[in-house]
């Protein structure tokens, strides 16, 4: 009895070890089977299949369809770089690059000028 009892935990315990390994043979093909549907999905330049590429940006702008602005923000985002300045952010770089505009020191003829308004006036004596 002892001896059917012990084939039956054996043929047991093979069912379990055969069935984990089906399990994870699944899992392996699922998981090849998902990164060919993935790599497919994404072209060869790394952008998304959804996306625009340069020559339908540039028909859409041809055609009117996009505006100046649009035009040079989709482009750039097509080729993967980071989105134009606006204006008061060229500007402020503008500025920073000249040393002019808000916070920036004052030049010496200013400084001059400033001190001399600061000193009382001899003529009010």
């Amino acid at each position: 009895m002892a001896a059917l009892a012990a084939g039956e935990t054996d043929a047991a315990t093979m069912d379990v070890v055969w069935i984990t390994g089906v399990l994870i043979a699944v899992v392996l093909v699922a998981g090849v089977v998902i990164f060919l549907i993935r790599r497919m999905a994404v072209d060869r330049s790394g952008a998304s299949g959804a996306g625009l590429s340069i020559e339908e940006i540039d028909r859409l702008h041809q055609d009117g369809l996009l505006s100046v602005e649009e035009y040079d923000r989709a482009r750039r985002a097509a080729l993967g770089l980071p989105p134009p300045l606006s204006a008061s952010a060229k500007k402020r770089a503008s500025q920073a690059a000249t040393g002019e505009g808000p916070g920036a020191p004052a030049a010496d003829g200013d400084k001059a000028d400033a001190e001399q308004s600061d000193a009382p006036d001899p003529k009010d004596g």
